[in-house]
């Protein structure tokens, strides 16, 4: 029987369909949301990233060492990866070289972060795979530019 038919006071199971299928579609959007991984070794910038990011509705996880991020990667593949250059132990720029020459995790679009700014550390960056590069202390409007620009492709 059509809705507009039925008789108003029994219960139609058409009404109750919308929000599950609002509950539905949320959990799906979430579940959607690009994964990005921060690796870099100050807690101040994994709560920036975590809230400008996540802010721009991206999930983000965040690591201290170029160790925790090659045990979180066997794990987990984020959708863009923001490396910072001075890392303790294995620097960002090693860590990527490592990451480039894996044939699973290659792909993964790389963003450098550094407080340094020469040319040299540019050059190397962009040698080692990285697809961009971002200056500390970090703009947010470049910053969410640049991972909706890498991410896009």
């Amino acid at each position: 029987m059509s809705p507009l038919l039925q008789d108003p006071d029994e219960p139609s199971l058409e009404l109750a369909s919308p929000p599950q299928s609002a509950r539905a579609l949320a959990e799906q959007a979430r579940r959607l949301r690009p994964l990005l991984l921060v690796v870099d070794d100050d807690k101040f910038v994994h709560k920036l990233m975590a809230r400008v990011l996540g802010a721009a509705h991206y999930d983000v996880l965040c690591v201290a060492s170029a160790t925790k991020a090659i045990t979180l990667l066997r794990e987990r593949r984020p959708d863009l990866i923001l490396m910072d250059i001075g890392l303790p132990g294995v620097d960002g720029i090693q860590l990527t070289r490592q990451l480039k020459a894996a044939v699973p995790l290659a792909t993964i679009p790389v963003i450098m972060l550094s407080g340094q700014s020469g040319r040299q550390v540019i050059i190397d960056s962009l040698s080692v795979g990285a697809v961009d590069f971002i200056v500390k202390p970090v703009d947010r409007d470049i910053l969410l530019k640049k991972v909706a620009r890498w991410l896009a492709r």
